[in-house]
């Protein structure tokens, strides 16, 4: 009986499951903080809605990382943490609270597939 080593192709299939469970896992927070701007909590404008947008999972070494929120809005910092006149509206967190508990099982899914 030979062993037949896989590794390479293994590793290939851990790293694109990890970046398309992130991208999954940060479009649905996406989805989310938006769905949450209302009236009097970060929504007036709608641009501070509008500038809630994710970029693509990339590997950063061994490490799948991807980045979501506002990029575009200098503002959205102190509407999401609040300040000294304002309270904490912080879609971004309860999303990030929402769906982050979900990467690893995405992530598995992906690696069944």
């Amino acid at each position: 009986m030979s062993l037949e080593w896989r590794g390479p192709e293994v590793a290939e299939r851990v790293r694109a499951a990890s970046l398309a469970g992130i991208d999954e896992t940060l479009a649905a927070c996406v989805v989310t903080a938006k769905a949450d701007y209302r009236p009097g909590h970060g929504l007036v404008t709608a641009a501070l809605q509008g500038s809630v947008q994710m970029r693509p999972a990339e590997m950063q070494g061994d490490v799948g990382v991807g980045l979501w929120g506002s990029f575009d809005i200098d503002y959205a910092i102190y509407v999401e943490m609040g300040t000294a006149l304002m309270a904490a509206q912080a879609q971004l967190r309860h999303a990030a609270d929402q769906h982050y508990p979900s990467l690893a099982e995405r992530i598995a899914r992906r690696m069944r597939a």
